[in-house]
C-alpha cells in the first residue's frame, strides 16, 4: 500500500486510522508528493495507491501514469477538495478504482479500500492460476508434438487434422490448408554405452532451437533408444535447391550443437499436402538402411522409396562358392572373395540390410565349421554357431561386420601357414568325433579304445587341456551341426536329429533349447526371417 499527500495530517491520519490488518495489507508506504513516491517505488512495489490529486512538484494523475506504466497491475484510488472535470477523466483514463471527495470519511475510505485490497486478491489467484495453466502446456507440449510426429509417421492424415496437431504444438505462421512445405527427416545417433544413454529431451530440444533458426516448426520424437523422426514444417518457395541447401545447413548445425554423438541423417522429398507426409516419410525411412554402408555422419535424400532383394539363388551360389574355396584355399582365394562379396553387396543398389547380415553371418559359420574340422583356432570367433550368428547380426555397419569375417579369415590363413606339430590328444579326439558324430551309439569307451587310453584317463585329460567333458563337446559339435542343417536344408527336425546322431527327436529339441535359448522350429523361423 502506498499513501500519497502532501497534507502530512491527511497523510498520518490515514495510516493510523484504517485497520489495514482487516483489509490484508501487510505494508504501509508514505509519501509527501509524486516525486518522492516515484523515488520510494525503486525499491517497493505497491499494490494499491491512494493519492491525492494536487500536490507540489509532480500532481497525483502524472505519478499514477507513471506508476501504472511500471506496475500494470496496480490499483489506484484519488483522493481530492476539488470536483475538477479534468482531473476525472484522468481517473477515468487510468481505470482508477474511485475518486474520493475530501473530507475524507474513513467509512467510505475503508470500504472502497477492502474493494481494492478484494481485487488485488483475485488479480494475483487469476494471476497464478494463468501461470500454472502456461506451465503445464509448456511441460505437455513436447509430449503433444512428439505424438502428432508419431501419427504423421504411422497414418495418412488430413489437411484439418495437421491444422489441429499443429495449433495444439502453439505453431503459429503456417497453414496446412494454405502453402507449406512438410519435410521429413530420419535421424539415427551412434550408439552409446548403457551407463551413457542419450537425453533424449535435449536432443529433441536442441533440433528443435536449430531447426527454428532456419525457419522450420518441428514435430519430433524418438521411436527406439537412438532413432528420431522428425517433421520440418515452414512456408518456403517450392524450389528442390533450397531445401536441399537448407536442410544441408540444419544438418551442419545439428551436427555442431551435438558434438558427443556421431549423426547419420535421410531426409525424404517434402510434402505440399498432408495427405502426402507418409508416403515421404516412409521413403525417408528406408535411407536409414544407407547408414549400414555409409556409416555415421552421412546425409541422404531419399524420394521415392525403392527395395532391392537378392534373389536366393544368387545368395546359395556366393554361399557355395565360398564354401568351394575354403576346402581347397589355404586363406589367401577366401580373403580375396570376401572382399569381392562387400563389393557385390553395394553394387546391388543397397541390399536390404538383414539380407547382408545374413550372408556374412552364413559364411562366418561356414568358415568356423571348416576351422574345427581342420583344428584351426579362431580367437575370439571360436564359437558355437548360434552364438557366432548373433554375434555377426548384431553388427549396425558394413565396415564392422566386414571386419570381422575378415578377422576371422585371417586367422584361419594364419592357422594353415603355422608350423603344425604331431597331432595331440585333443585333435585325434575331435577327428574321431568329427567322423562318428551321426552315430547315436557314439561313446567316451569307443574314443578311448581309439586312442588307446582308459575312458576314465582320456576323460580327465580331455577336461584338463580343453577346459569341458567330452560329453559336452560331442553335444555341442552335434548342436553345430544341426544349425548347418536347420538354416541351409529343408529336413524335418526329426531326420535332423537322426543326421547328428540324435535318434529321439524330443530330446533333440530340448538340448537344442538348452544350448540355444530356442527350439529347432522357432531357430530355423527366425534364421529365415
Amino acid at each position: 500500500m502506498l499513501v500519497v499527500d502532501d497534507e502530512k495530517l491527511t497523510r498520518e491520519g490515514l495510516v493510523e486510522r484504517i485497520p489495514w490488518s482487516e483489509l490484508g495489507v501487510t505494508q504501509v508506504k508514505e509519501a509527501d508528493d509524486g516525486t518522492t513516491a516515484i523515488t520510494l517505488c525503486a525499491t517497493f512495489t505497491p499494490d494499491i495507491i491512494l493519492t491525492d490529486v494536487r500536490m507540489s512538484h509532480m500532481d497525483g494523475v502524472e505519478m499514477s501514469y507513471l506508476l501504472v506504466k511500471q506496475f500494470p497491475h496496480c490499483k489506484v484510488i484519488f483522493m481530492s477538495g476539488y470536483t475538477d472535470k479534468q482531473y476525472l477523466l484522468s481517473a477515468i483514463d487510468l481505470k482508477a478504482l474511485s475518486y474520493i471527495e475530501k473530507p475524507l470519511n474513513i467509512k467510505q475510505m475503508t470500504e472502497t479500500l477492502k474493494q481494492a485490497a478484494d481485487e488485488c486478491v483475485e488479480s494475483r489467484k487469476k494471476q497464478e492460476r494463468e501461470q500454472q495453466w502456461s506451465f503445464k502446456l509448456q511441460s505437455a507440449l513436447p509430449l503433444v508434438k512428439s505424438e502428432a510426429a508419431l501419427r504423421l509417421t504411422e497414418r495418412t492424415v488430413s489437411s484439418e487434422e495437421l491444422q489441429r496437431m499443429m495449433d495444439e504444438a502453439g505453431m503459429t505462421g503456417i497453414h496446412a490448408t494454405s502453402s507449406f512445405r512438410a519435410l521429413p527427416v530420419w535421424i539415427s545417433l551412434s550408439p552409446l554405452t548403457a551407463s551413457d544413454p542419450i537425453n533424449k529431451p535435449l536432443f529433441l530440444e536442441t533440433l528443435d532451437q536449430v531447426c527454428r533458426h532456419r525457419g522450420f516448426e518441428t514435430l519430433a520424437c524418438f521411436v527406439d533408444g537412438r532413432t528420431v523422426v522428425a517433421h520440418l514444417l515452414s512456408v518456403v518457395p517450392d524450389k528442390e535447391v533450397w531445401f536441399q541447401q537448407t536442410l544441408r545447413g540444419v544438418a551442419r548445425d545439428l551436427v555442431n550443437q551435438v558434438e558427443e554423438h556421431k549423426l547419420f541423417l535421410s531426409l525424404g522429398a517434402p510434402a505440399d499436402r498432408a495427405e502426402l507426409i507418409m508416403s515421404s516419410t516412409a521413403a525417408a525411412r528406408e535411407g536409414l538402411s544407407h547408414r549400414f554402408y555409409q556409416g555415421y555422419e552421412g546425409l541422404v535424400f531419399m524420394q521415392t522409396a525403392s527395395t532391392s532383394f537378392l534373389d536366393e539363388r544368387t545368395l546359395d551360389r556366393w554361399l557355395a562358392e565360398f564354401d568351394g574355396l575354403l576346402g581347397k584355399d589355404t586363406g589367401q582365394q577366401v580373403e580375396l572373395f570376401v572382399q569381392g562379396i562387400q563389393s557385390r553387396c553395394m553394387e546391388q543398389a543397397y541390399l536390404p540390410v538383414e539380407q547382408v547380415k545374413r550372408i556374412y553371418a552364413r559364411m562366418a559359420q561356414k568358415l568356423s565349421s571348416t576351422a574345427r574340422k581342420q583344428g584351426i583356432p579362431l580367437g575370439k570367433y571360436a564359437q558355437e554357431d548360434t552364438a557366432l550368428w548373433e554375434t555377426f547380426i548384431q553388427y549396425d555397419l558394413l565396415e564392422a561386420i566386414h571386419g570381422s569375417l575378415l578377422e576371422m579369415v585371417a586367422s584361419f590363413r594364419d592357422g594353415h601357414n603355422t608350423p603344425k606339430p604331431s597331432v595331440d590328444l585333443v585333435q585325434q579326439v575331435h577327428r574321431y568325433i568329427f567322423k562318428h558324430y551321426q552315430d547315436e551309439a557314439l561313446t567316451i569307451p569307443d574314443i578311448s579304445q581309439h586312442i588307446f587310453l582308459t575312458p576314465a584317463y582320456l576323460s580327465s585329460l580331455y577336461k584338463q587341456k580343453t577346459g569341458q567333458t567330452l560329453t559336452q563337446y560331442i553335444t555341442a559339435y552335434r548342436i553345430g551341426q544341426s544349425i548347418e542343417l536347420l538354416t541351409q536344408t529343408d529336413k524335418s527336425i526329426a531326420d535332423i536329429a537322426v543326421s547328428v546322431g540324435l535318434q529321439d527327436a524330443n530330446y533333440f529339441a530340448r538340448i537344442f533349447r538348452k544350448h540355444t535359448g530356442l527350439t529347432p522350429s522357432e531357430f530355423r523361423k527366425r534364421t529365415i526371417s
